[in-house]
């Protein structure tokens, strides 16, 4: 169904009081201080469950970094709220990132925690109802996402069912704006299902609680012009896309209004309508070139298409409709590079936490050191005093063990050999993890410049010189070692492309390589040092010599089957 998107609202419980807290530096500084300043196991976990929460909507990779601290202490914690809100706080942040098998793991194991003995006993938990209606709405957002929607489903209506048993007046007024999102998430899996009547029942429902404030309106507007425009009834989807539109413009929605600009005018196409579909056309091309998405561009530029065809401008048609292509091809590989990231972050986690460990012993170390110099002192010289003697008895075994190892040279050559084309192969792994680590520096880089012009002029210069650090870290060599260890990987890959195609430049060469590893445009752009239009340009010229310019094959699906 090209051209449809439903609205999934994430439940958010708080007391106001505490977001305003947060958004305070004071705040953060009082945490940090904390950490740094009590030996206290439960009050350190706790202190780095407030700021992984606090960057959960401002900096995902640094609620992470927390989350990752909090863990290694809620493990050792005997707290069973410090569990839970370790597992439910890693289970949002899984998911955040796009791994909703590791987000909905965490939040079993605090479903888990929730339902356990211990937890029963104690006064922490005092409002544990509200604690299970999130824990079950954030589940059913994730297996949405995940694409299991009868799971969804199952989670999202447990979570309505708990709000419907509330009987205190006060829950009931406090729970109602979390009760209409829950209708409108419900209405979005019957929507993914195409049971639009179903979907319609809740989406109703959540509009007669929903008054005008509600930040939901929008979406639930929108999700029933959505139903409506299936069903092919006219009047009932202008209606409420209208509806949709003036909610998100108030609201100050750009993000949204780019979907409901984009809806707008898949309906007036519908109606052939050109002139008001161009007029929305235009509203959304301009909003997504300040947000940058690349679904609602892929949307535009396709609707822009069917405009155009319609129009009779066939061959500005035909433009559009490869932009389309080659933008639709950057979300297949943008999708590929997300499941790699993904990996990438397990690896990151346990990396991540070996490094913490190392900077704790460190910190407890230099705290220390005042009173334990002369101790380390002593170890050194009979450390040193017992490495002669080791090193010496080691000479006398070793020349015993000549003969022994000279039997074994040879097997040991093979097994060497098999060790250096799996570490050849390994390297070729570290090489696109090179390319990430360039590619947070150079957007590190660009936003300390973007700070640098908003600070005194007496401050400039230390930040000068720490963009200059962070530059001097980009290794600008990878693409080298790229090709150097893409070669040893796929041995056969280049010989089988000049064979098929002996036209091709050495650059259209290594982007083939690129491409064959369902590498993004911006990791290219990376690798290569060249914009990320330049890299555009070169794919579609590259179509071109592989005569695949009028073909639907996938660029990509073409290189792998070389």
């Amino acid at each position: 169904m090209m051209g449809v998107r439903f609205y999934f609202i994430v439940l958010i419980f708080g007391m106001p009081g505490l977001l305003m807290a947060q958004s305070s530096s004071n705040y953060i500084d009082s945490l940090k201080h904390v950490i740094e300043n009590t030996d206290d196991n439960d009050k350190i976990a706790m202190s780095y469950y407030h700021l992984s929460e606090h960057y959960q909507k401002i900096n995902l990779d640094t609620a992470f970094s927390y989350a990752i601290k909090m863990d290694f202490y809620a493990q050792k914690s005997n707290s069973q709220y410090i569990k839970y809100k370790n597992y439910f706080t890693l289970g949002n942040i899984y998911s955040d990132y796009g791994n909703h098998v590791y987000g909905i793991d965490n939040f079993l194991k605090a479903l888990n925690v929730l339902e356990s003995k211990e937890s029963s006993n104690s006064r922490i938990f005092e409002n544990k109802k509200m604690e299970y209606i999130t824990i079950l709405n954030n589940m059913g957002i994730s297996y949405f996402r995940k694409g299991d929607y009868d799971k969804a489903k199952t989670c999202l209506k447990q979570s309505l069912k708990l709000i419907n048993n509330t009987s205190d007046q006060d829950s009931i007024l406090i729970l109602k704006p979390d009760k209409v999102k829950l209708l409108n998430n419900i209405g979005t899996v019957y929507m993914a299902h195409k049971e639009w009547d179903m979907a319609m029942e809740y989406l109703f429902n959540a509009l007669e609680l929903a008054d005008e404030h509600y930040l939901a309106l929008p979406s639930i507007y929108n999700n029933i012009g959505i139903c409506y425009f299936e069903k092919n009834i006219n009047d009932k989807t202008f209606h409420y896309y209208t509806l949709a539109k003036e909610c998100a413009e108030k609201h100050g929605d750009d993000y949204f209004c780019v979907s409901i600009y984009n809806n707008i005018a898949r309906y007036y196409l519908r109606k052939n309508n050109l002139l008001k579909a161009e007029e929305f056309l235009v509203k959304s091309k301009g909003l997504e070139k300040k947000i940058k998405r690349p679904y609602s561009r892929s949307l535009n530029t396709q609707f822009f298409a069917k405009l155009n065809y319609k129009k009779g401008n066939f061959q500005k048609a035909f433009d559009l409709y490869e932009q389309y292509k080659l933008i639709n091809d950057s979300l297949v590989n943008l999708e590929s590079s997300t499941k790699v990231a993904q990996i990438e972050k397990e690896y990151e986690l346990e990396k991540e936490k070996q490094a913490f460990l190392l900077s704790q012993e460190k910190l407890k170390e230099a705290q220390k050191r005042k009173v334990l110099v002369n101790i380390i002192i002593s170890i050194v010289l009979l450390s040193a005093f017992l490495i002669l003697l080791l090193f010496y008895s080691l000479q006398k075994t070793k020349m015993k063990k000549v003969t022994l190892e000279r039997s074994h040279f040879q097997l040991k050559n093979e097994k060497l050999e098999q060790d250096l084309v799996f570490k050849n192969k390994e390297l070729a792994t570290n090489v696109m993890y090179l390319v990430r680590k360039n590619e947070l520096l150079n957007n590190i880089s660009d936003r300390l410049l973007f700070l640098k012009t908003d600070l005194k002029k007496s401050n400039q210069d230390p930040l000068q010189r720490i963009i200059y650090e962070v530059q001097d870290s980009i290794d600008n060599d990878i693409w080298k070692e790229f090709e150097l260890r893409f070669k040893e990987v796929h041995e056969d890959f280049y010989q089988k492309l000049i064979e098929q195609f002996p036209d091709l430049t050495q650059n259209e060469k290594k982007l083939c390589a690129f491409l064959r590893l369902n590498m993004s445009t911006k990791d290219i752009s990376t690798i290569t040092f060249q914009s990320p239009h330049s890299i555009r340009i070169a794919r579609t010229r590259l179509r071109k010599k592989l005569n695949l310019t009028y073909s639907d094959q996938n660029l990509v699906e073409f290189l792998e089957g070389i």
